[in-house]
């Protein structure tokens, strides 16, 4: 079709060439016209009538192609106007040819069908052609120029005679000159259409009334038979059968782009029709509900099988409904959808796809959080986007669950030390605007751990839910309850105004604490120990106040659990020193910082050195000397008097053997223990090797212990005690009287000796209270052949009063201060000299 039109477009072109140069040529010669051409005549009917005739013809299969094209598309509406114009011709040329030249009729009709003609492919410039091709102009054309000829042919004598001998009359030659006119008009209105957008219809018509504006001219000028007369008949066959020519090559050609494109059309729809299948088939088998809207009727269209299972109804069912009434109306405490799903696929008709979050209730009334995907899909007539639906209920409840394991606690379901910290900052932030304070209190349970080795983790783990309950329960509305781990809780006290509010909360935590909890059929109880610090007179990051807080939850430790304690820059500075000491305590044993010095045991009744305690002494480069009483609770909290305690063993074994090397008397050497080392649960292995390894005998080695070692975990306890019973040490009872003093396991546990506590020695001179205290302890170990020694005695009277009840062992300043191991000796020696006996 391309092919044929650019061909039609190079003859056209010569064709409006010479067109317009004969147009030209014959309108300058029609003042000059040779007398020899005029009067030359050629008088033939039958030649006229076969001219007549091929003419009408032409014309008509012209216009029926025309008019045929404009109804199928396959001519612009624009051309429906000259087709009419050449039907008009054709069926007026019949009769014309039909009237014969006798009949007045005869050039009447001619000159009505070169201005009809003429006049309608004139209206294709007044834009008339759409109109004109919806009222179905050429059957009023058919009509109406039928009956005018059959008119004409039926009453001859209704028209104005004509002498033929000579030129027409003129009004029949004004009919001509406006036809010709028009036709020129309408060949420059194609031809300007040409030159702005070349076309090959425009060219060819340009040139085709070009030359029946030719014809139409030369008419007036010419007389019957002459040379003129004959001229513009064959410029009339001319212009018909070059139309006849172009219009039937390119109907053929049309034709067959029109078959081609039937056969491609019927391919491709095959094609479509396999593609849709395949389509259909993976629309399907999806994972996804896939749904078709149809924007511009606001309904669904089509729906896949999981669609169907998705909305919870069939496909028939589900195609009555619109895009907008599945989705769940928004709960109470939700936002609503700032956008219908309809507004949303209006977005989509954009071209860009969306991806977006929306709950749907579906027929069963069951709600599904799915992920909607909206994508346009190209359409001639309808405005449709494509609907998938993801079911991400199960992923966003596992992700609820990931985070929710992320910030909370997964045994009490609180927050974790990640969200309080979140909570702690908010609540700074607001505080900072506010003008008003913030209180992180740090909770730590006393004895949890007992109550967790004694019952067992389940016990224990229902311990703290309860805990976490009742904590719960004594919070406001804007503060936060967390649970850092083990039986360690935060709180976050927000908007705090005065002191008042933070004891007050305090106050009502440790009361409502005090409740013993069933647990399982069994009634416990607890208590707290708490540290308060403040935001932002303690600190303004959550870091350092949990620090403190901490710090001052230790302090309540040591007041005696069950209370509470702010933060002062006092425990700062002990935390710092306590930090400090822990680290110099690592570094101590490895560099020989640590010495023992001994204080002699004397026999009140002959005043001999018996025994010596050893107690440890710290010489720091960076502190100096460093009492026990500091340092042996942080070795004790930090795990270190372990290898401490070994290291003291070991030492104190080989410094008596080494004494016995020396010449001096064989003495037993007291040693303490903590009962961090008894629950280590490696002591008597430690207190063995020491013995092997110095060569001391097993009797010569007293372990001091305290009553709490002996009342926690007792059967554990005695079972370890039992075991160095078996080596052969002796065992003593430290501190006797200030702890539980507790006859049962003096008893059970078979232990030789009971120190006094100092606490009792020195008030007994002058208080009667105490001095029937001592007398009591030590009328109850002769009554279990057990031996008794006091500490702290410091003059003659205490010495006196303590033989007077008959005290076996004492030993204080009175006898000696604790001295290194050489001034020992020295000691050793002089009182080897002196006389014994009572003093």
């Amino acid at each position: 079709m391309v092919d044929t039109a650019i061909k039609a477009m190079g003859t056209t072109r010569v064709l409006l060439g010479g067109a317009l140069l004969l147009s030209a040529m014959l309108l300058a010669a029609m003042t000059t016209w040779p007398q020899g051409a005029a009067s030359w005549h050629l008088q033939d009917p039958s030649l006229h009538a076969v001219v007549e005739t091929a003419g009408a013809v032409s014309a008509l299969f012209v216009a029926v192609l025309l008019i045929a094209q404009c109804h199928q598309g396959m001519r612009e509406a624009l051309m429906y106007p000259v087709g009419l114009g050449f039907m008009a011709m054709g069926i007026l040329d019949i009769f014309h040819a039909l009237a014969g030249v006798a009949s007045p009729g005869f050039v009447w009709l001619r000159g009505l069908a070169a201005f009809l003609g003429g006049l309608f492919p004139a209206l294709s410039g007044l834009g008339w052609g759409p109109r004109l091709e919806r009222l179905a102009a050429h059957r009023v054309v058919v009509i109406a120029t039928s009956a005018l000829g059959g008119f004409f042919l039926a009453h001859p004598d209704a028209l104005p005679a004509l002498d033929m001998r000579g030129g027409f009359v003129d009004p029949l030659n004004a009919l001509n000159v406006a036809a010709g006119v028009l036709s020129f008009a309408t060949a420059a209105y194609f031809a300007a259409r040409y030159r702005r957008q070349p076309n090959a219809d425009d060219l060819l018509f340009a040139g085709v009334y070009a030359l029946l504006g030719c014809s139409a001219i030369i008419f007036p000028f010419s007389g019957l038979w002459s040379a003129p007369w004959w001229l513009w008949h064959a410029l009339r066959l001319f212009a018909y059968g070059f139309s006849i020519h172009y219009m039937f090559g390119s109907h053929v050609s049309l034709l067959k782009g029109m078959k081609a494109e039937i056969r491609e059309r019927t391919r491709v729809e095959a094609a479509l029709r396999e593609s849709e299948q395949q389509f259909r088939v993976l629309v399907e088998h999806a994972p996804e509900a896939i749904v078709l809207f149809d924007v511009g009727q606001n309904r669904l269209v089509d729906a896949n099988t999981n669609a169907e299972r998705l909305f919870g109804c069939d496909r028939e069912e589900l195609l009555r409904h619109s895009p907008d009434d599945f989705y769940r109306p928004p709960q109470p405490d939700e936002l609503p959808p700032k956008e219908s799903v309809r507004v949303r696929t209006e977005e989509a008709l954009t071209g860009i796809p969306l991806v977006f979050e929306r709950a749907i209730r579906n027929a069963q009334g069951k709600d599904v959080l799915c992920e909607v995907r909206l994508v346009k899909l190209p359409s001639a007539d309808k405005k449709l986007v494509r609907g998938s639906y993801i079911d991400i209920t199960e992923r966003k409840e596992a992700q609820a669950r990931i985070e929710f394991m992320a910030y909370h606690d997964a045994l009490t379901g609180l927050p974790n030390r990640l969200l309080a910290k979140d909570h702690m900052e908010l609540a700074m932030s607001f505080a900072e605007r506010a003008h008003a304070q913030v209180a992180l209190l740090f909770l730590d349970l006393d004895n949890f751990k007992t109550i967790n080795d004694s019952l067992g983790h389940p016990v224990g783990d229902a311990l703290l839910k309860a805990v976490a309950t009742r904590l719960g329960e004594s919070m406001r509305a804007p503060d936060t309850l967390a649970r850092l781990g083990g039986d360690e809780f935060l709180i976050v006290l927000s908007d705090v105004r005065d002191a008042e509010t933070i004891t007050g909360m305090a106050d009502a935590i440790l009361e409502r604490l005090a409740k013993p909890f069933d647990i399982e059929g069994q009634e416990l109880t607890t208590s707290l120990s708490l540290g308060i610090a403040v935001y932002p007179d303690d600190g303004k990051d959550f870091e350092t106040l949990l620090r403190k807080a901490d710090t001052a939850m230790y302090h309540a430790k040591e007041a005696g659990k069950n209370t509470y304690r702010f933060h002062t820059e006092q425990m700062n500075v002990d935390a710092i020193e306590h930090l400090q000491m822990r680290n110099g305590l690592q570094k101590a044993l490895a560099r020989g910082e640590l010495m023992l010095y001994y204080q002699p045991q004397i026999d009140l009744s002959t005043l001999a050195v018996t025994g010596v305690e050893a107690l440890i002494r710290w010489n720091s480069p960076e502190g100096g000397p460093i009492p026990p009483m500091r340092f042996i609770p942080i070795a004790e909290d930090s795990g270190l008097i372990v290898p401490i305690g070994d290291w003291v063993l070991k030492e104190a074994c080989r410094q008596a053997v080494a004494w016995r090397q020396a010449g001096l008397p064989e003495l037993t050497v007291a040693v303490n223990l903590s009962a961090v080392q008894f629950r280590h649960g490696r002591l008597e292995k430690s207190v063995a090797r020491a013995l092997n390894e110095s060569g001391l005998a097993a009797n010569r080695l007293e372990l001091e212990l305290t009553e709490s070692i002996l009342i926690q975990d007792t059967e554990n306890a005695l079972a370890t005690v039992r075991r160095l019973k078996a080596i052969g040490v002796k065992l003593s009872v430290d501190d006797f009287g200030t702890g539980y003093s507790s006859l049962a396991y003096l008893k059970r546990f078979d232990v030789d000796k009971l120190k006094i506590d100092q606490s009792f020695i020195r008030d007994m001179v002058d208080d009667p209270s105490d001095a029937a205290i001592v007398h009591a302890i030590i009328q109850m170990a002769r009554s279990l052949n057990l031996a008794v020694i006091a500490e702290g005695v410091e003059d003659a009277r205490m010495l006196a009063a303590l033989r007077e009840h008959g005290c076996d062992e004492a030993q204080g300043y009175h006898f000696a201060k604790p001295m290194p191991p050489e001034a020992l000796a020295a000691y050793l020696s002089a009182m080897a000299e002196k006389p014994q006996g009572p003093a």
